[in-house]
């Protein structure tokens, strides 16, 4: 629920005072005739960080809102692919495996999907996003999805994965997955060998949802709101992979966007995950996987 910035007080209104924090990571320098406005980082635990940003033009006639989460190398946290059906209260390791050869397709909410992570391990999320495009009849991912080992569906899709050595990784469709222990897909490519991918829509501004890695292996997730002028107009699919090659990444992919698009975080300092950006439908939509 993001007001209109005319002023920073409507900003500031919808702050946690708890959550504010001084800049934890290097603002972004935006390129494509796009202005940082204002970059605003939140602390979720030692080696992640929230930054809310605010783009324009410098006429000031086309804001954009996005959310940019860094995941540090070394940083105290683990990614989690899920889908729902697969985290269930009272599910095992074991058990999980055997479900994963006979998942169920449907969708359920990202922050759903992140209670029943909770509820299944115990363990404590403090971000999750959408995945991947699917199947709106039936819920099934397009590309790879992987959970805890386990391979769920292969695709013709790039995806981002996690490796057995706790690394991140991109990989090409196609690509080994036998040291992956979690994965996602994502349709597009934004983002290869620290250059733009050729071809990319310029024009169909949209919500947005991706994940890039730099160089050092630091992770970025970034959505971008839309369909909400004059708080958000969205992004082009150039637009994110150039906000992602200037934010340091050198290979991106694109996820799901639209009404899809969810970013759910929990501050440091409190213990609800909460949806932070204004998803285009009006209010937090059923999706396919999740992160």
């Amino acid at each position: 629920a993001w007001a209109f910035v005319l002023a920073v007080l409507m900003t500031l209104t919808l702050i946690a005072p708890q959550a504010l924090a001084a800049n934890t990571v290097d603002p972004v320098e935006p390129a494509s005739g796009k202005i940082l406005v204002s970059q605003t980082d939140y602390t979720l635990i030692d080696g992640v960080t929230e930054s809310d940003i605010f783009l324009n033009t410098k006429e000031g006639n086309a804001q954009i809102a996005g959310f940019m989460t860094t995941i540090a190398p070394g940083a105290k946290a683990t990614f989690k692919a899920s889908y729902n059906g697969y985290y269930t209260e009272g599910s095992t390791p074991a058990s999980r495996k055997d479900k994963a050869a006979n998942l169920a397709w449907s969708m359920e909410k990202t922050t759903m999907q992140a209670a029943n992570y909770t509820k299944a391990t115990g363990g404590n999320v403090i971000m999750a996003m959408n995945g991947d495009y699917y199947n709106m009849q039936t819920g099934a991912p397009t590309g790879y999805l992987i959970m805890e080992g386990n391979l769920v569906k292969t695709g013709n899709e790039p995806f981002f994965a996690i490796l057995k050595d706790g690394s991140a990784v991109i990989r090409k469709a196609g690509s080994d997955t036998s040291d992956v222990v979690e994965a996602v897909s994502g349709p597009y490519m934004l983002v290869e060998n620290g250059q733009i991918v050729p071809g990319l829509d310029q024009g169909d501004r949209m919500p947005r949802n991706s994940v890039g890695i730099r160089a050092d292996g630091s992770v970025v997730f970034f959505e971008a709101d839309g369909r909400q002028e004059p708080m958000s107009i969205g992004m082009s699919m150039y637009e994110v992979a150039s906000f992602l090659k200037d934010a340091g990444c050198v290979t991106a992919i694109y996820l799901d966007g639209g009404g899809s698009a969810t970013v759910a975080a929990c501050y440091e300092g409190t213990d609800e995950l909460v949806v932070r950006n204004s998803p285009s439908d009006g209010l937090e939509r059923t999706v396919s996987d999740a992160l």
